[in-house]
């Protein structure tokens, strides 16, 4: 766990978010083992399109568990290029002993938009005999008429605060890893520590996500790259700003090394 000084420092909000060298060195670390990086990439893809096939409980269990799970098991990788030198394929799998910790953070970042929805839907009158009336691209069916512009406007802000709230919460999964805090213990500390720059953190996480998409304009194959790129410089703000432990991180992996 983090030293009570250090915690009280971060909590406080004393510390500076350095945008750019987040930027920088995410490109750094993935040039550093660009080979292992991209297969992580095609990993990815692969398992959503198998678990695709299985309708929307597929869908359901790779975005809830198996893509966490392999992002923070990214973050691993990315540690051991930055302080060992010597990332290993199994760094992708070697959290998902850990599902516990991350269906409970995903629920903690869905809940936000739920309550969100919820509110929403009372302000615009929906019909609760039918509160979820999903179309083909997962958006809420509503008749436009019955919307008024207040409650528009409102279910914007609901919206906007929710990015806000959950993009705080981003940490929780890090301090679970490489801290050893429980999820209960790691949610509300992320926040804590990350609500102090809610919204340079957006428009980082905004930043990131738009320069991940970009690789889609590189015939697809530059994508290979740009995503793995991205979930670098999620990694690079949470060092630089928490830190790691490595002899936790390196206990752990060893205990539940996959044979």
């Amino acid at each position: 766990m983090l030293p009570p000084e250090k915690l009280d420092r971060l909590t406080a909000g004393q510390y500076s978010f350095n945008f750019g060298q987040y930027i920088s060195e995410g490109f750094s670390l993935v040039n550093r083992g660009v080979g292992l990086a991209i297969l992580f990439t095609i990993l990815l893809f692969g398992i959503n399109m198998i678990l695709g096939n299985l309708g929307q409980l597929g869908s359901l269990i790779y975005s809830i568990l198996i893509s966490p799970a392999m992002v923070i098991g990214f973050f691993v990788y990315c540690h051991h290029i930055k302080y060992r030198g010597k990332p290993d394929i199994q760094d992708f799998f070697s959290q998902f002993h850990r599902w516990k910790e991350i269906l409970l953070v995903g629920l903690a970042q869905s809940a936000v938009f739920v309550v969100a929805a919820l509110v929403f839907g009372l302000m615009t009158g929906l019909d609760w005999s039918d509160p979820f009336h999903i179309n083909n691209l997962g958006l809420l069916e509503l008749n436009a008429d019955e919307i008024t512009s207040t409650a528009m406007w409102t279910g914007v802000l609901l919206t906007l605060i929710g990015v806000v709230i959950s993009t705080t919460l981003n940490f929780a999964l890090p301090l679970v890893v490489f801290h050893e805090y429980s999820a209960g213990e790691a949610i509300p500390l992320s926040f804590n520590i990350l609500k102090h720059k809610a919204i340079i953190l957006v428009v980082f996480f905004i930043v990131t996500a738009i320069l991940m998409i970009l690789g889609v304009f590189g015939l697809i194959i530059a994508i290979l790259y740009t995503i793995p790129a991205g979930y670098a410089m999620h990694y690079a703000a949470f060092d630089d700003i928490v830190g790691s432990q490595t002899e936790v991180l390196e206990d752990d992996i060893t205990q539940h090394m996959i044979l």
